[in-house]
């Protein structure tokens, strides 16, 4: 039985379910596994089969790229331009590329053409470091294992294969040919196999889009109906082929509407469901899997410092932590929580006692295992250090892992693996290191998880090559992309990169290479379609000149002729469209409720949006508290209606103020803003800063100081002493309400007022819809005989009054209101818009209509109202005509 090497791993899978099938099908149950590798792995198994022979002269160690990787950052890490370098670890990998680069096409390391260039005279210098350490450890690298190979075969200490299948290549190497040759010298029959001949005039055709979007949408509306015309229910499917020459710049929206279009009820997810009609050759990195991110998470954090709150919350949420399952809802409420303290970091001290028993106990199990690392030692003892902490914590969790996962599981203990045998060439190394050295491997790893063979496979062209199809669609296919640019290695000189037609060293040979695989492609199938998009971005764009001469048709012309027949031989498509309902219904259940919490933002919400109140109040749907260095803006408000509050219970009146002394004011003030502020501290850490909390007292003391001077100009008052809540009955509803103060007049009337750190005016009370309608409240709910109503506007360069009053001169420059604008009848038409508000909110209105698109921008509530959709644009714009 020949030997078939293959040029890339998916070929060699692909044959060797095509053998199976081709025995199944012969009535077989047993049958000798032929030997089809693809030729990484053959060449490895050729070096274990001389490692294990008697002719082996000694041990010679293969390097893994891990292995390799390593040794490359060490040599380029000492290397006096490592103090030219942002960074070592992607110089190495790109020098590993560049020496498998100058092995594989025989780039001579003594050619004078390396001093031309500072770049080439460096990497000249550590591959001759490399190739000396290499030597003395009796290590070989994947670059030389081909010569390496091959040397063995003709000195005879390797068998020949009696043959030999090449499979997929365009092309060989200079050390493959040097390969083949030693392998026909020993007596092997070497046969290269390939398509043969172009496809039958008129088998392709050439259709433009556009743009990309349109042009993959398309593809997968072409895919879908080769399956729902050609499905067989007791037979294969037709194998359906996408390629795409720059596969890893549009995987995502690859991903996206393939899966919309072929699995439209399906959660896209960006790990793949197993049982998908199409297949993505190419692989997330390791990382992009959340099983490996949370091990990641867990190794990075160090639980003897303060934790970084997004590093924890993270913790929180992840399904891959001990008693996950049962403490779901509790771990929620956990995260909800602790985002109300809105500190960036926090103690594990601290957070221990905030989080539920199963959390806790894992979260001490995992600091009790992190204090027993050295300073110091292999990377195999940290590989077993960092097992031994992920177990601590319960990872991968409690649950049963899905297929996927369990799979992503087994990938990262290879990763694990790796990180061990990196001793023999890295030595002792930190913690800090070991890690980054494994989250490099995991960034680099390309995963794809196993799943069932899918009809449909979208490939890169490089992975395409040997492939054959029923149906094939190349995408992509424009002047811009087809053929690529030269891009020549830049640590080879160019010179010797041309003269030894290194892969993409010039346009010419990357014109000659373009041709040869797309005359492959095009011979892979006798159904293809080739596309391009005529516009990316500002550019216009057009087909490649790879694709000039194929038939071009327009995209009618192509679905047209897999329109699907009536007939009831399509009665088990595998597809099926949804008929999409469009259900208007604004309202939600009546208010049932005897106290609703929150009742004054109630207005607020159900005035800006009757939407934003049923989802905020009645669904509880609101943004998470984030954290933030420091006080945000409704922090610092908070500081000063303490202060103010506190100043007022030491002065209590008007006179009390005016007969004070400013020596005995400025105290006053000293002493009440340093109890809010250690008042605060209790919850915000950042006030704990000597010096942080030295400026909030700098500011507070110099705005109230202010505010109080405009407060001496006032007409004698005293300030009421307030209840914490006081409880009523509005519109039906009960609500809690609890103004900011309540002064009182000489001649018996009162002044209610708001205080606000923001600029604020009365036109915030109009309407039928008011911005501000909490004062409005306070003041119809009163029960007491008004004078005025105002906000204390407390703002650094605006220190004022805004409001309205019955008389003059009871307010700094507040003048009072006339006509429809007087107080008592603001107070008829306020309590008016108020009931109706409450009306509305008990009635359940909860459409999408905001009083003014820009209150849109602070609302948060988009994905779920989804006020930037078509349809709630037009019917919004609808409801404005009317």
């Amino acid at each position: 039985m020949a030997t078939i090497v293959t040029a890339n791993s998916r070929l060699a899978r692909i044959l060797r379910e095509l053998y199976d099938k081709e025995q199944a099908a012969r009535g077989l149950t047993v049958w000798i596994t032929p030997e089809i590798l693809p030729v990484g792995a053959w060449l490895k198994g050729c070096w274990q089969t001389w490692l294990y022979s008697e002719k082996s002269a000694g041990a010679i160690q293969l390097l893994s790229m891990d292995q390799e990787l390593a040794i490359w950052d060490d040599i380029i890490a000492r290397s006096e331009a490592a103090n030219e370098l942002l960074h070592v670890a992607p110089t190495a990998k790109a020098a590993m590329d560049a020496f498998q680069l100058m092995h594989d096409w025989d780039v001579p390391l003594d050619a004078p053409e390396w001093d031309n260039s500072k770049d080439s005279e460096v990497f000249r210098q550590w591959a001759r470091r490399f190739i000396a350490v290499c030597e003395r450890q009796n290590w070989l690298s994947v670059a030389r294992l081909s010569d390496f190979v091959a040397a063995k075969v003709s000195a005879g200490e390797i068998p020949v294969p009696a043959e030999v299948r090449f499979a997929g290549f365009l092309e060989f190497t200079r050390a493959e040919d040097r390969l083949l040759q030693a392998l026909k010298l020993g007596g092997a029959k070497i046969e290269i196999q390939k398509l043969s001949g172009l496809p039958p005039s008129g088998a392709a055709v050439r259709i433009g889009f556009p743009d990309a979007a349109q042009e993959i949408r398309t593809a997968a509306g072409w895919s879908r109906r080769q399956l729902e015309l050609h499905h067989q229910p007791d037979g294969p499917g037709p194998s359906i082929g996408i390629v795409v020459p720059d596969l890893s710049l549009h995987r995502a929206s690859i991903e996206r509407l393939f899966a919309e279009e072929l699995h439209p009820n399906c959660r896209i997810s960006p790990e793949q469901d197993a049982e998908r009609a199409f297949n993505i050759s190419l692989g997330l990195s390791l990382s992009d899997y959340p099983l490996i991110q949370a091990a990641l998470l867990i190794l990075r954090i160090n639980p003897g410092t303060a934790i970084a709150f997004d590093d924890f919350t993270r913790m929180l949420r992840c399904p891959f932590i001990d008693g996950a399952s049962e403490e779901t809802h509790a771990r929620a409420v956990c995260d909800v929580e602790l985002r109300k303290w809105r500190e960036p970091e926090m103690p594990l001290a601290q957070i221990l006692g905030l989080v539920p028993s199963g959390l806790k106990a894992a979260l001490m199990r995992w600091e009790r295992e992190f204090s027993k690392h050295p300073t110091m030692q292999l990377p195999s003892d940290w590989a077993a250090h960092f097992s031994r902490l992920l177990s601590a914590i319960g990872w991968p969790g409690d649950r049963t892992l899905r297929s996927t996962e369990f799979q992503t599981a087994t990938a990262w203990n290879e990763i694990i693996a790796e990180l061990a045998s990196l001793d023999s060439v890295a030595g002792t190394i930190s913690r800090t290191s070991a890690l980054l050295r494994l989250q490099r491997m995991t960034l680099e790893r390309q995963f794809q998880p196993e799943s069932y063979p899918a009809p449909i496979q979208i490939l890169g062209a490089f992975e395409a090559s040997g492939l054959t199809f029923d149906h094939l669609w190349i995408l992509g296919m424009h002047d811009g992309a087809w053929p690529r640019a030269a891009n020549p290695n830049p640590f080879l000189p160019l010179q010797l990169q041309r003269v030894r037609n290194v892969p993409h060293s010039s346009p010419q040979r990357e014109l000659s290479f373009t041709r040869l695989l797309t005359d492959q492609l095009l011979a892979s199938s006798p159904d293809v379609v080739v596309s391009f998009p005529r516009k990316e971005s500002d550019s216009d764009l057009r087909p490649s000149p790879m694709i000039s001469e194929i038939r071009e048709v327009s995209a009618v012309e192509l679905m047209d002729g897999l329109e699907l027949s009536d007939s009831s031989d399509h009665a088990e498509i595998l597809f099926r469209s949804s008929e999409l309902e469009n259900v208007i219904d604004s309202f939600g259940p009546p208010w049932t409720g005897v106290k609703l919490q929150g009742g004054t933002s109630m207005f607020t919400y159900q005035s800006a949006c009757a939407f934003q109140s049923f989802a905020k109040l009645r669904l509880g749907a609101d943004i998470l508290d984030s954290p933030s260095a420091g006080l945000n803006a409704a922090e610092r408000g908070m500081l000063v209606h303490d202060v103010l509050r506190r100043v007022w219970d030491e002065f209590g009146t008007h006179q009390t103020l005016v007969d004070s002394s400013p020596e005995f004011v400025s105290a006053v003030i000293l002493d009440e803003v340093r109890a809010a502020i250690s008042n605060m501290a209790k919850k915000k850490a950042a006030l704990c800063d000597a010096r942080y909390a030295a400026i909030e007292q700098f500011r507070l003391e110099r705005l109230v100081r202010e505010w109080l001077e405009l407060e001496k100009e006032r007409k004698p008052f005293i300030v009421l002493p307030l209840e914490q809540q006081r409880e009523v009955q509005f519109g039906g509803i009960g609500i809690h309400l609890k103004a900011d103060r309540i002064d009182k007049l000489e001649d018996g009337s009162h002044i209610i007022l708001d205080y606000k750190t923001s600029v604020h005016s009365p036109k915030a009370w109009e309407g039928p819809r008011p911005d501000e309608p909490q004062l409005p409240l306070y003041a119809v709910t009163a029960g007491i005989p008004l004078s005025g109503v105002a906000f204390g506007v407390v703002q650094p360069g605006s220190i004022r009054f805004a409001g309205l009053t019955v008389q003059d001169g009871t307010l700094p420059a507040v003048r009072p209101g006339t006509g429809d604008k007087s107080l008592p009848n603001q107070l008829a038409a306020w309590q008016a818009v108020l009931e109706q508000l409450a009306t509305d909110f008990r009635n359940g209105h909860a459409e999408v209509n905001p009083a003014d698109p820009r209150k849109c921008i602070y609302c948060k509530l988009h994905t779920l109202c989804r006020i930037n959709d078509a349809s709630t644009v037009e019917t919004l714009e609808d409801a404005a005509d009317d």
